[in-house]
């Protein structure tokens, strides 16, 4: 869904696709392969180390933060970038795009909007979520990159540096702008739900999920 965004499609001399793989067991490399840019292999496990180790190595000047486990819509990009364009945000840190989980069941699709539009615009303006963000390469090094020392294989300490943490230290050099309409679909959340022990026991036990190991 990366490859067929319509942006990168009319301008691809313009965008670079990174991914990162810490060992992984499953294919990844030889599966992802044919829609990326650049591979880059880590013995090292942990999401934000893979983070840190790809913007060391991108070219551009604004970074886009993805997840595996997440769908994009084909006009996404487009929409999650063009506050970059408007001179209205001239002290824009990062742009974070809203999030579809189609494991919370029973909420009305309407409700949902309400909510994300209350946490990130109330409760928590200053929080980055990384499945769904861009940010200026520059303010990256400013802030110190992602604290690698965490436990990463932990769940609640990697979100608490990389959505909560790295978003304050982002929030002190300027605005973090919250796009409703940069919206993804997050296939994960019956994965994550088991690492916080808030998912189906039956489920998780099957699929051998636990909340020590996140990656």
């Amino acid at each position: 869904s990366i490859r067929g965004q319509s942006i990168i499609q009319e301008y691809p001399q313009y965008f670079e696709l990174i991914l990162v793989d810490s060992g992984s067991t499953d294919n990844t490399v030889v599966i992802a392969e044919p829609y990326v840019d650049k591979i880059i292999t880590t013995t090292i496990r942990g999401k934000l180390t893979a983070r840190n180790l790809a913007i060391d190595q991108a070219k551009g000047n604004i970074i886009v933060n993805v997840d595996s486990d997440s769908y994009y819509g084909p006009f996404w990009l487009n929409t999650l970038l063009k506050p970059y364009n408007n001179l209205e945000y001239d002290n824009l840190v990062c742009v974070v795009g809203s999030t579809y989980d189609q494991f919370i069941p029973g909420i009305p699709i309407p409700i949902r909007n309400i909510a994300e539009l209350i946490d990130r615009n109330i409760l928590n303006p200053k929080r980055i979520v990384a499945r769904n963000s861009a940010l200026w390469k520059h303010d990256f090094y400013l802030v110190g990159r992602f604290n690698e020392d965490i436990n990463q294989m932990n769940v609640h300490e990697m979100m608490k540096e990389e959505e909560y943490n790295f978003g304050m230290k982002l929030s002190k050099l300027g605005k973090i702008l919250f796009k409703m309409s940069a919206n993804c679909v997050h296939l994960g959340g019956q994965r994550i739900g088991c690492r916080l022990g808030t998912g189906n026991r039956d489920i998780c036990e099957k699929y051998g999920i636990n909340i020590e190991r996140f990656g």
